[in-house]
């Protein structure tokens, strides 16, 4: 999840810089209006785009060590008090409060609007409703509505640039977008990014809408028009909620020369290079290899080596078994966005923790004082069942019998790991897993 959204938010801080760098002062407002919306959407579905670029050595059949665990007389209470308390439980409280408060603002925001209508007059035009209300507020558009106030008293001319400027808003469907990023915005609260991205596109949908109005109204007039009506206590309200630097910026971009006609095809491409950065940041694994597996592609013919997390001595070496391209998985990880760098990760953590839950350090060998390290050989199957666990180093017999039970139980409580591949196909794979018995 964390991995997930600071994807995200690379993708899209960099989206938005090109965006500000690049195209910000353009006056091809609705190539603009489409860069945001599609780069908004596309930075929640490029983590979940996983290419792999990963060079592969030539491997040999490994003996693979899983990290070593170690239990203790208090495993259960430490565990149980762990998870309960884990930082990651209070994150996803928060972020819940976060979503929920959201939500309903949204709600008492659509409650507010279906108030104005019930209560308003409604006139129905040839592509809109017009509905006129009693309450005071300034012109604004939602969906097909167009609600203007009753008493706020305008001159024919500035109503007539009204209603053609909130006709634009709604010819060209901006209530949508506006609805989308309001959901982005409840979901990803806590992101600035997705507020920047809210301003940017409804600059754009004013920048439009003022091109609408100018194309037959002298931008004299017109810019005279929104000046007046930033000014406190006068009645007129062509824009909805608009700061002064706003308002600076739709001055600022009427009375700006167009340089051409022809779009900044330049200025476009440069800006589709962040795509490709974004592309090849986010979605193509980059695991090149380390120096180990260097020196391992150099060894293939004359050794045999173990590939372990845990440093076995001479005689926890066994035979060597064969290390996948893809390795198998534990379950309960294939769901998260990532690599299967990751999602290998999360499944070794899946595994630790259904061995801490479950595993009891054995009565007798508490009471005799016994300690030491359990190893335990065990295969993951094509299908993703475990088959043929044993014991590879004894501590005693009931440790032993208790890590071939936590082996087993696998099975028994119906887990299906994702199997192994190699070159294509569906493999066995086998795993040796140190289990560590210590007492206080």
């Amino acid at each position: 999840m964390i991995s997930y959204i600071l994807e995200v938010s690379f993708s899209w801080l960099i989206f938005y810089l090109a965006y500000i760098l690049l195209l910000q002062q353009e006056h091809f407002f609705g190539v603009n209006r489409g860069y945001l919306l599609i780069t908004l959407i596309t930075g929640l579905w490029l983590p979940f785009l996983q290419i792999e670029t990963t060079y592969t050595y030539p491997i040999p059949q490994l003996s693979y060590f899983l990290e070593e665990i170690t239990v203790g007389e208090q495993v259960a209470e430490t565990v149980e008090y762990t998870n309960y308390w884990h930082w990651s439980s209070i994150l996803l409280g928060i972020y819940g409060i976060g979503v929920f408060v959201g939500v309903v603002r949204f709600v008492l925001s659509l409650q507010k609007l279906h108030s104005m209508y019930k209560n308003g007059m409604a006139e129905h035009k040839s592509f809109y409703t017009l509905i006129k209300t009693n309450s005071i507020h300034s012109p604004f558009s939602f969906g097909s509505y167009l609600f203007i106030s009753n008493n706020i008293a305008l001159e024919k001319q500035a109503y007539q640039y009204v209603i053609e400027h909130e006709t634009a808003h709604i010819r060209q469907k901006h209530t949508l977008d506006l609805l989308l990023v309001e959901c982005l915005s409840i979901l990803f609260w806590f992101n600035p990014l997705v507020f920047l991205y809210k301003t940017a596109l409804r600059d754009q949908h004013e920048f439009l809408a003022d091109q609408a109005v100018l194309s037959h109204v002298p931008i004299k007039e017109y810019g005279q028009l929104l000046i007046e009506q930033s000014i406190p206590g006068l009645k007129i309200g062509l824009v909805n909620h608009l700061i002064y630097s706003q308002l600076k910026k739709r001055i600022n971009m009427m009375t700006k020369k167009k340089k051409s006609n022809r779009p900044p095809y330049f200025r476009y491409a440069l800006s589709f290079s962040a795509f490709l950065l974004v592309f090849w940041t986010v979605s193509c694994s980059k695991d090149l290899p380390s120096e180990a597996e260097a020196e391992i592609a150099e060894k293939l013919s004359s050794e045999k080596l173990t590939a372990s997390k845990y440093k076995p001595t001479e005689s926890d070496k066994t035979s060597p078994l064969f290390v996948a391209e893809k390795m198998p998985r534990f379950p309960g990880c294939e769901h998260i966005a990532g690599n299967n760098k990751a999602k290998k990760t999360c499944a070794d953590e899946k595994l630790l923790q259904f061995i801490y839950d479950n595993i009891k350090y054995p009565k007798k060998a508490k009471k005799d004082g016994t300690e030491g390290v359990a190893i335990v050989s065990f295969i993951v199957s094509e299908t993703g069942t475990i088959k043929n666990p044993k014991i590879l180093r004894s501590v005693s017999q009931e440790c032993d019998a208790e890590v071939l039970r936590i082996i087993e139980l696998m099975n028994e409580n119906g887990l299906v790991w994702t199997p192994g591949e190699d070159g294509g196909k569906l493999v066995d794979v086998t795993y040796n897993l140190p289990i560590r018995f210590k007492l206080k």
